[in-house]
């Protein structure tokens, strides 16, 4: 594990919480799971509704992934297009770009 991630893991102690639950109240500090390192499988939710985007996000990254979150689908092709991702969880009816824009990205 390097850069930002690695310094994330370290400082808190070998304890990882999701990014994108920072801004979700009061219990995000309260997600916080002892990740696998270096072999966890990388998720992005992509999600308009924020309830539902952290709700995912959540069962996630306490079952050991490295979660990202994106807003809707302009969001995450520019996520897409700068990290690799081992699973998308998509939403299909999202503003700029919907779920199908995205999957047609990817096959392009």
């Amino acid at each position: 594990m390097s850069g930002p991630a690695r310094d994330s893991f370290a400082s808190t102690g070998g304890l990882r919480s999701s990014p994108c639950l920072a801004g979700s109240g009061a219990r995000a500090a309260e997600v916080r799971i002892v990740s696998s390192g270096a072999g966890a499988l990388r998720v992005l939710v992509a999600d308009d509704d924020p309830a539902i985007r952290t709700l995912v996000a959540r069962i996630f990254v306490r079952r050991g992934y490295d979660v990202a979150c994106a807003s809707d689908g302009a969001d995450a092709i520019q996520k897409l297009d700068h990290d690799p991702f081992d699973l998308l969880v998509l939403d299909l009816m999202m503003p700029r770009v919907d779920g199908v824009g995205v999957i047609n990205h990817l096959a392009s």
